[in-house]
Order: structure tokens, then C-alpha cells, then sequence
């Protein structure tokens, strides 16, 4: 035992000396961090003074940097309006970046009066340069009509034009105009092509629409494992909608193999980004014991919050649980008020659940 003591009682001191040492190297790590972030700083800031200078100069590629700079907030304060009026001293000279970005301040209204006839007409100017992303925004803008005479036949031609350029997003939306027949006569096969093209580019959207049409059967064979594998790739890039209709394929097991687990899953992540029928969804399967233990409580909860935001499903749902007493305090008043909800918006169950509370008929079992 008496040789131990000597570590022991040299532990404490031996502590302190390692804390100290410590406590030193950490000091000097974070001076070394401090020192390294001033002369970035300092660099960053000598990087757009310098910037500034050729900018002033005449130098167009340097005025539209600075209008990004100020655009993005990124070296310098934010400031749209400045960021305006380097992109148009940068855009009179021919800068097709410059062009397309004022375009789109004067589209929004950024930092600068919102003008649609100015912003068709940057834009404009840097689409004919082969700008892809003005293209695809004069495309845009032809096909909403926002404040421009709507034409789809020149939506149509530059959305070509940028999708010629492999802009997936241009790309997506010549199939949408030719599924929804706008423009075009109503061609799912082309669809199909121009969905397909952009989402084998990843581009999630697309992706989700193609599995649409493979789920659906139109303009492709009727196929619900190709349906599976485009949603799940769009699923997980996060698009909800994507989320939901996979969930959906797990749930009845169409083009996958049913699971509750993997289900309720993509619901969950689905619910998280917004999906009132994620929410909903989620609801009926604690409701029902699917994939997991019947769970009133967490039913209820699942079905107000998609009921609060309007979902009538999740109202007529709610409505009922509060009838019943399951999940929440029996309340009569309670469900009526929910079923009501629905049924204004023509949700045919509520309005037959809402009927028999009225007349005081028992529901049939």
C-alpha cells in the first residue's frame, strides 16, 4: 500500500501542471485562430477595395462582381440598391451576367422600383447572349404573364432554347407545358422525355413528376416500381411531395414491399417540411396500430395539426375523436365544430357524420 502513495499524492500536482500546459496550448490555439481570421479579414477587405477600384474604372466583369457582393451580402454589407446599380453599369456595357441579374431585381422589385417591361427587356438582352438562367427566366416570365402579355409560344421557345443548353430546370418545365397542354397540344410522351431528361440531371421536381407518370400510366407504361425508384430519388433531396408518395407505395405496398416502419418514416419526414397529408397520414397510423402501437394520444395530436392548418380529412378525423372521447376529453361541441369545418368543404363524411350528429342517429358499427 505505501508505494501507491506517492502517485497518489503526486496525482493532484501532476494534474495541475497537464491543466496548466493545457490551458496554455489552448490560449495560443485560439490566439493562432484570432490572428488567421484578422488576416483574412484584412485580405477579404483588400480583395474589394481593389474590386471597387476597376469597378469605378470601367471594368464591367469587376462592377458585376461587386453587384453580386452586394446582392448576396457576401465581403459587404448587403445592400440591394447598390447591388442595382453596379449590375446596370456593368449591364450597359454588355456583361450578359449583369444583364440577367438586373432583370430579375427589376422582376422582384429588389433594391430597385419593380418595372416587368425593364425586367423582359434585361433579361431579354442577356438570353440572347446564350445566358441559360435568363432563358430560362424569359421563358418564365412569357408563361406566367407577370406583367407581360402571357404567350406560351415564347415561353415555349426559350424554355427549348435553355433545355438545348441542358438547364434541368428548363427542361422540367417543357415537360410540365406538355403534360398540362399549354401551349402545345397535351403530349404525356413528350412529357415523359423532358421530365426524364432533367431527372437523370438530379434535379428532384423532375424526378417526382416522372414517377407521377409512371404511377399513373401516361405517356409510360403503368410501372409502380419505376414510380418507386424516381420518387425515392427525390425523396431524398427532401422534396415533400416526393416524401409523401413514397411513403404511400411503402404504406399499400405498390411497387415495394409494404412497410408500415419505412413508411411512416418517409411521413414523418414529409410532415416535417409541411405535408398536411403527411400529418394526416401519420395520424391514422397511430389511430390504427400500423407500424407501431395504437397510440390515441398521438393520433389526436398528428390530426389537429393537420386540421388546424385547414386539411379537411384531418378535421373530419379530429371531429370524430372528440365524439368518441378517444385521444382527447369527449366533447361534443368539440366535434361538431370540427365536422362542420369539413364538411363547408364539401368533405362528404363529415357532412354524413355531421348529419347523423344532428339527428342524433347512432353511427352504424
Amino acid at each position: 500500500m505505501g508505494r501507491r502513495q506517492p502517485w497518489r499524492a503526486l496525482a493532484p500536482a501532476a494534474l495541475c501542471l497537464l491543466a496548466a500546459a493545457c490551458s496554455s496550448s489552448e490560449e495560443a490555439r485560439t490566439a493562432a485562430m484570432a490572428e488567421a481570421a484578422e488576416r483574412r479579414s484584412a485580405e477579404i477587405a483588400a480583395a474589394v477595395a481593389e474590386t471597387r477600384a476597376q469597378a469605378e474604372g470601367g471594368d464591367a466583369d469587376a462592377q458585376a462582381m461587386l453587384g453580386t457582393l452586394y446582392s448576396r451580402g457576401e465581403s459587404v454589407a448587403q445592400d440591394h440598391a447598390a447591388a442595382a446599380r453596379w449590375f446596370e453599369r456593368a449591364a450597359e456595357q454588355g456583361h450578359a451576367g449583369a444583364q440577367g441579374a438586373l432583370g430579375s431585381l427589376y422582376r422582384k422589385g429588389q433594391g430597385i422600383d419593380r418595372d416587368p417591361a425593364l425586367a423582359e427587356r434585361w433579361t431579354r438582352r442577356a438570353a440572347e447572349q446564350d445566358l441559360v438562367a435568363a432563358q430560362h427566366n424569359l421563358g418564365a416570365m412569357h408563361e406566367s404573364g407577370d406583367g407581360i402579355e402571357q404567350d406560351y409560344g415564347e415561353a415555349l421557345r426559350w424554355y427549348r432554347r435553355a433545355a438545348g443548353n441542358d438547364s434541368p430546370l428548363a427542361q422540367y418545365s417543357l415537360g410540365r407545358l406538355h403534360h398540362q397542354g399549354k401551349g402545345v397540344a397535351r403530349d404525356d410522351a413528350a412529357a415523359a422525355d423532358w421530365f426524364r431528361r432533367a431527372a437523370e440531371q438530379d434535379f428532384a421536381p423532375a424526378q417526382r413528376s416522372l414517377a407521377d407518370l409512371h404511377a399513373a400510366g401516361e405517356g409510360v407504361p403503368r410501372d409502380d416500381e419505376a414510380a418507386a425508384r424516381w420518387y425515392r430519388r427525390a425523396a431524398e433531396q427532401g422534396d415533400p411531395l416526393a416524401q409523401l408518395q413514397l411513403a404511400d407505395l411503402l404504406y399499400e405496398g405498390a411497387g415495394v414491399a409494404r412497410d408500415y416502419e419505412a413508411a411512416m418514416g418517409w411521413y414523418r419526414r414529409a410532415a416535417a417540411r409541411g405535408s398536411l397529408a403527411a400529418q394526416y397520414n401519420l395520424g391514422v397510423m397511430f389511430d390504427r396500430g400500423e407500424g407501431v402501437d395504437r397510440n390515441y394520444l398521438a393520433a389526436a395530436d398528428w390530426y389537429r395539426r393537420a386540421a388546424e392548418q385547414g386539411f379537411a380529412p384531418a378535421q373530419n378525423a379530429i371531429g370524430l375523436m372528440y365524439r368518441d372521447g378517444e385521444g382527447v376529453p369527449q366533447d361534443q361541441e368539440e366535434a361538431v365544430k370540427w365536422l362542420r369545418l369539413a364538411a363547408e368543404q364539401g368533405h362528404p363524411e363529415a357532412q354524413a357524420n355531421l348529419a347523423r350528429m344532428d339527428s342524433g342517429e347512432e353511427e352504424t358499427p
